[in-house]
């Protein structure tokens, strides 16, 4: 919020609350004191309307310091919370081929996987293997584990994505949901991607065709 004290004000003072203005300085809670320019509000509630006031500290006609008499209004709405599920990966000992078709807070390769050995993913420009420090939904990767381990995620999920596919191998991967059907994929132009894919069989330690 851009904040315009006006002539002779020394601070601004500005209270929000849900619902309803706040009708004085000790109505609602305090979102900012100070001398600045700009403030925000932060922590709020999805699909909800915040309204906020603001009051001046000036100097009256004798010299006294005073919240000012005229107060300015304001409200703003927050969009909806998407809704977010859960998903539980299973890895076993060894390399681990994976995807997290979920949106977190924080998409770190180590939040995500802490007790991984390593995590690679497959460049298919260089075509070589890298180790990424953020996971994307759309890109599948190599997950080494020491032990049977389970990891639990919640976030948003992903149910389509879009991604540029470059000639040869790609890692990609899946989508949250039902098993996808990638005997004929959406791809432009048509028939560039083949029909099938595979994917790694981490009892078998082989890959397979599906």
């Amino acid at each position: 919020m851009a904040i315009d004290p006006g002539d002779g004000a020394t601070r601004t003072h500005i209270r929000g609350k849900k619902e309803s203005s706040p009708v004085d300085v000790t109505d609602g809670y305090l979102v900012y004191d100070g001398a600045g320019g700009s403030c925000s509000d932060s922590g709020l509630d999805g699909s909800s309307t915040y309204y906020y006031r603001a009051w001046s500290w000036v100097e009256d006609h004798q010299g006294a310091d005073m919240w000012s008499d005229v107060s300015s209004e304001a409200s703003a709405s927050t969009d909806a919370v998407p809704p977010t599920e859960e998903l539980q990966i299973v890895l076993q000992p060894g390399w681990n081929m994976v995807s997290v078709p979920l949106l977190l807070p924080d998409m770190s390769a180590g939040v995500l996987f802490p007790d991984a050995e390593a995590i690679y993913a497959w460049n298919p420009v260089s075509k070589s293997y890298v180790q990424p420090q953020e996971l994307e939904p759309s890109l599948g990767y190599w997950v080494a584990s020491a032990i049977v381990q389970s990891v639990t995620l919640v976030g948003v999920p992903v149910e389509s994505w879009t991604e540029p596919l470059a000639a040869g191998w790609n890692m990609m991967g899946s989508v949250y949901g039902s098993v996808v059907d990638f005997t004929d994929p959406d791809d432009v132009p048509d028939g560039s991607v083949e029909g099938f894919t595979y994917t790694w069989g981490t009892r078998t330690r082989s890959p397979i065709c599906s």
